[in-house]
């Protein structure tokens, strides 16, 4: 009995000490849902992950995630942080150089565009 709850710590510490998965972050997602009143039936909640990331790869981001990211410049932030972020660039042109991402955020249309792979 010793044995096995000895080795059921040491496997729970091995587990624990394993690299984290990136992916978006709940808090981010929240504080973006909050900062542009987004609605739980939207396309931008249904998007969930793909807000600022693109297919299955968490690590791969899309233009406005790039553009969060570089605008944070931090791994990781608190709400606040990317509430400032997000409206820091808000104002930027999206990947189509013609609309603003707050204007693609208003119209519940997807911020940012796939990003070329390099």
């Amino acid at each position: 009995m010793r044995r096995l709850v000895i080795g059921v710590l040491a496997a729970g510490a091995c587990v624990a000490m394993l690299p984290q998965m990136a992916s978006a972050r709940p808090p981010y997602q929240q504080a973006f849902y909050t900062a542009y009143m987004v609605k739980p039936e939207s396309k931008l909640a249904m998007a969930k992950c793909q807000l600022c990331h693109m297919g299955d790869n968490k690590a791969v981001r899309n233009t406005y995630g790039m553009a969060l990211a570089k605008a944070l410049g931090k791994e990781k932030a608190t709400p606040e942080e990317v509430t400032a972020a997000a409206k820091k660039i808000e104002n930027e042109l999206s990947a189509d150089k013609k609309t603003k991402y707050v204007e693609l955020i208003k119209a519940d249309k997807l911020p940012g565009a796939a990003a070329e792979v390099k």
